[in-house]
């Protein structure tokens, strides 16, 4: 079994302007279950995808933080990365 590297990572002592990303992969877009990820691994973002991305440019998924989503729907994974990035700088960018 892979080891759980979000589960360790959210016992290291915290750091400013830290911002912990995960993914939740699943059949079919299960957005409870991400949320459930965001909160038991203390994420500040998790990105809910689809195994019917794999070897495909393209991906069906939602973004989700605490107090707020985002469904990206059907999207580019170029497009997704750059929605992913933008959210971290603002998120930094507001601590600054």
């Amino acid at each position: 079994r892979t080891p759980d590297i979000l589960a360790t990572i959210k016992s290291l002592p915290a750091r400013r302007n830290k911002y912990r990303v995960g993914c939740s992969l699943d059949v079919g877009m299960n957005t409870a279950e991400g949320e459930r990820k965001l909160r038991s691994k203390d994420l500040d973002l998790i990105i809910v995808n689809t195994t019917a991305s794999f070897g495909s440019s393209r991906e069906t998924a939602a973004m989700i933080w605490p107090g707020g989503s985002e469904d990206c729907g059907d999207i580019g994974k170029g497009e997704l990365a750059t929605r992913i990035v933008s959210r971290i700088l603002g998120y930094l960018e507001s601590r600054v």
